[in-house]
């Protein structure tokens, strides 16, 4: 709803009075405290109740800032990764300190409660400094100890009144009462204590004079919990029920005067049945009325006030209709602030899940949850309604697909098997942005915390959308397929779970033998889905259906122009270019993307849009006046951390697109591609030779590149489920050998090739996969029995560049993984997964602030966590979970060192440094 740009008191309450009447709560309004908000109320015909939980915080961060004022420049002036260490070298727990913010309820207490938890580690860093600002005295830490004390009810009351458990007007009288009680002058208290209670409590008096206490005090009586009213005096409790004495009399009067419904008239008998009082026994009806109520024995302050009434009202049917008119009353404005956000997004159509839907918070099944989610999708998918799916859970923060999450999926897999439903369309929908509109995930991928979403913060990103120049936004539909059609196919084919990826790798990294035949699929012929219970099948085919849907999304992602001018800065000119040279190579590498049938989400001149891409990434990029060429203008990235994160998030979005060839052209790093050569070349009888004529056999390419991409299976997917990785392979090599980067050495083919008792590689594996039909393979010479081929890399100096590129795009996530094992070595006892995941993100990170890491992108939070992740499926770590802390240690296998070192030396065997 539209509203003025100065919201005065008339203008608030004429809008209260419209959107209660569109909401149908015409008689329903809360507010905060705010003047307007106060000033408003008295123009409306209601009863004003005010905000008690905001006044209450607001005063006493009045009344406590100039105790603490002087602190909140502790945390600026030295460096905070160095009160880290001094924490962790003291023994506390890694915590920032956080300032006192006046719109934040008792920030004031957390900051007093870290100051003195933190003595000693601030005592030290501010020692390392030539500063101004020292630590508390010894006289005002105790004067700290003695707040935080008269603090802590405080922070019991918000909590209380910021809730939404239970909470009415009724608990806001005995409240006060308690904090009365707590800031009692008493004898031992030192002068400024003394002092902060008479200011405190002469604003609570204040406060109580501007409240309608009778309202409070009639609330309090009937709430079942409070019926003892011990937070009152006895004249003020006979008062009490005296008062509502005289209600009940108010409302009985009331009932007399009302006309006579319309409807049919009363049977003559039961008019014989409705009690006729004279005036004396009504008052005596009134006052046994409240003295049964009164008898009632009070109940926990936990249990539900409302659900008392529901279940006593027969018995205290003339106090029930009190009860329903005083405790419906809120405490706080807090509830209905937060319901506001999410009726919008209720209203917009969306619903809330939670993250995790098998698991509570002591970590077991939440069948009921799940039976609910269940009920309502099933009816929203009865409705037919169209349903909208993040497979990722989250956004992705560094542009590459985040691991397939199938919660959702699952459940309409289920309505799907049970009949509920007779078929589900499944429409894989990739979207891609020049810019996104949060500006970049520097912060996350930092390491600090993500920030809480808001309707502010949704409502300030539409103002920067419509304030910057974000570029556009590309979504693609692709064609929907028949979930019903896939569950079929799968159920026919029996298709097994994949090995994990201990059994699938650590044998060929611990007994160094990159050439044996991995057991990525299982032998033709074999069923082994056949004795695996039907749950484990479920679940693998549920997984299946939600990697194909994500990687058929993401292929179907546009290419956008920030991410081709990104990729080329950072892999091809990482030490700048002229705009010249940038745009020949944007209008190549253009070409390249569309050879393999990706599309592209920008059209019009290179020049033109390198210009506009150039401008979207802003500071990224360093764009200089060059004196030697004729005042043609240089671009180079920008060497800070920051601006190498968000690069290298725009680069991701080519990512998806050369992943085969990157792993492909991986293998010529690091001499691994002239070792092997130089091995087939010995073993033929020849002789050693130079890089530019290196060979390398296919088959063995083709396996060494599975191995690697399954070690990268948390980074990016080489092929979809229905797709075995040595066909992509297979495919990506014939293409290099189609472009000329790679061609064969027909000459070498006699003296190199296998003997005849060698198994032709296609032989070893099974034939690829496919859950629509074996039709659309019939044009690849995939699993045909050929010859093994010898390849070389072309000499041609644009080939050898294409290949440094390829080599480049996987060279950051290979050093965050090299980085991850090279401090495994220093691994020697269990240590919490989150501590370990931090060791590992500082250690990355100061490398690339030293200048010491080639690729200053790897130290990303994001690859720190995939790493961890990565070598607990591999079986370098293994975890324990204790009381909900996840431990870590090295396993038996990698427990000696020369297992730590291969599998240090099989990741740098990929890495161009």
């Amino acid at each position: 709803m539209k509203t003025e740009e100065r919201h005065f008191a008339s203008m608030c309450a004429e809008h209260f009075m419209h959107v209660a009447r569109e909401w149908n709560v015409e008689d329903k309004v809360s507010t905060d405290s705010a003047r307007n908000m106060i000033a408003a109320s008295k123009v409306l015909p209601f009863e004003h109740m005010p905000c008690t939980a905001h006044l209450l915080q607001r005063q006493c961060l009045y009344n406590t800032a100039h105790l603490i004022m002087h602190w909140q420049n502790a945390e600026s002036a030295p460096n905070s990764a160095e009160l880290e260490q001094q924490q962790v070298a003291k023994g506390k727990t890694k915590e920032v300190l956080t300032p006192d913010v006046s719109t934040r309820w008792n920030s004031t207490l957390e900051m007093i409660r870290r100051i003195l938890r933190n003595q000693e580690p601030l005592r030290d860093t501010l020692a390392l400094h030539a500063t101004k600002v020292t630590m508390p005295t010894a006289a005002e830490l105790d004067k700290l100890q003695k707040l935080e004390a008269v603090l802590e009810p405080c922070r019991y009351i918000t909590e209380l009144l910021g809730g939404e458990k239970f909470l009415s007007y009724s608990v806001v009288l005995p409240a006060l009462c308690h904090l009365s009680l707590v800031m009692e002058v008493s004898e031992d208290d030192p002068a400024y204590m003394v002092k902060f209670k008479e200011t405190f409590t002469a604003g609570l008096e204040q406060r109580k004079d501007k409240t309608n206490m009778t309202w409070l005090r009639i609330a309090t009586a009937l709430d079942p919990r409070f019926t003892d009213l011990k937070c009152l005096s006895k004249p003020d409790r006979a008062e009490v029920w005296r008062l509502i004495t005289a209600l009940l009399r108010k409302e009985r009067s009331a009932q007399q005067e009302q006309p006579a419904a319309s409807g049919p008239p009363k049977k003559r008998l039961a008019l014989l049945l409705v009690p006729v009082y004279s005036s004396d026994e009504e008052e005596d009806c009134f006052e046994s009325c409240v003295e049964r109520y009164k008898a009632e024995p009070t109940i926990d302050t936990e249990d539900c006030p409302q659900q008392w009434w529901s279940n006593h009202e027969g018995a205290h049917s003339m106090m029930a209709r009190l009860a329903r008119k005083y405790l419906a009353t809120p405490a706080t404005s807090v509830p209905c602030e937060r319901l506001f956000s999410l009726t919008l997004i209720r209203k917009l159509g969306g619903f809330f899940i939670r993250r995790k839907m098998d698991e509570t918070g002591n970590g077991k099944k939440d069948v009921l949850y799940r039976s609910l989610l269940h009920a309502y999708t099933e009816e929203l998918l009865r409705q037919q309604q169209f349903l909208e799916v993040y497979l990722e859970g989250t956004r992705s923060r560094s542009g590459k697909p985040s691991p397939a999450r199938a919660g959702m999926l699952s459940i309409v897999v289920d309505t799907l098997c049970t009949g509920a439903i007779p078929d589900v369309l499944v429409v894989p929908v990739g979207i891609s942005y020049d810019r996104i509109l949060e500006g970049n995930y520097n912060s996350e991928q930092l390491g600090k915390p993500k920030k809480n979403e808001s309707l502010w913060g949704v409502a300030c990103g539409v103002f920067r959308m419509l304030r910057k120049n974000y570029g556009c936004v590309r979504v693609d539909f692709t064609q929907p397929f028949s979930l019903k059609e896939y569950l079929d196919s799968q159920r026919s084919r029996n298709v097994p779970p994949p090995p994990s990826l201990e059994l699938t790798l650590v044998p060929i990294i611990i007994s160094a033998q990159p050439d044996a035949a991995p057991p990525f699929e299982n032998p033709p012929g074999e069923e082994p889905n056949g004795d695996l219970p039907d749950e484990i099948c479920r679940r693998h085919v549920i997984s299946n259906l939600a990697k194909h849907v994500l990687f058929t999304a993401n292929k179907s992602s546009a290419v956008m122009s920030t991410h081709i001018v990104a990729c080329l800065l950072l892999y091809r000119h990482r030490q700048g270019v002229v705009l010249s040279k940038l745009v020949e190579d944007f209008f190549n590498m253009k070409e390249e993307i569309l050879s393999r049938d990706f599309d592209l989400g920008f059209s019009g001149n290179s020049e033109d849009v390198v210009m506009h891409a150039l401008h979207l990434l802003g500071n990224c990029v360093n764009v200089t006046s060059s004196s030697n060429r004729n005042g043609e203008f240089t671009v180079a990235p920008s060497n800070t951390v920051p601006a190498l994160f968000e690069l290298n998030f725009y680069s991701n979005g080519l990512f998806h697109v050369f992943i085969a060839d990157a792993v492909i052209a991986c293998w010529r790093c690091s001499g691994s591609w002239q070792a092997e050569s130089q091995s087939s070349q010995e073993g033929a009888g020849g002789v050693g030779v130079t890089a530019s004529c290196t060979l390398l056999s296919q088959e063995r390419l083709i396996r060494k590149a599975a191995g690697l991409a399954h070690f990268l299976t948390n980074e990016v997917a080489v092929a979809p489920p229905c797709q075995t990785v040595y066909q992509v392979f297979h495919d990506a090599v014939a293409r290099l050998i189609q472009y000329g980067v790679l061609y064969v050495a027909e000459e070498d083919q006699e003296e190199l090739s296998p003997s005849p008792t060698e198994e032709p590689w296609p032989k070893k594996f099974t034939e690829p996969l496919s859950w629509r039909s074996d039709e659309e393979d019939e044009d690849s010479d995939f699993g045909e029995e050929q010859r093994d081929r010898y390849l070389k890399v072309s000499t041609s100096l644009e080939h050898q560049e294409f290949f440094v590129f390829l080599q480049r795009l996987l060279s950051p996530v290979l050093e965050a993984y090299s980085g991850a094992a090279i401090l495994v070595h220093s691994l020697k006892q269990p240590v919490d997964e989150r501590e370990y995941t931090q060791q590992l993100f500082r250690y990355l990170l100061t490398r690339t602030e030293r200048g010491v890491a080639a690729y200053g992108e790897s130290a990303t939070h994001y690859l720190v966590k995939n790493t961890v992740k990565t070598f607990k499926e591999l079986g370098v770590l293994k975890e324990r979970r204790e009381n909900r802390v996840t431990t870590l240690e090295l396993s038996t296998t990698f427990l000696p060192q020369v297992h730590r070192s291969k599998l240090l030396h099989y990741i740098l065997a990929f890495i161009l440094l």
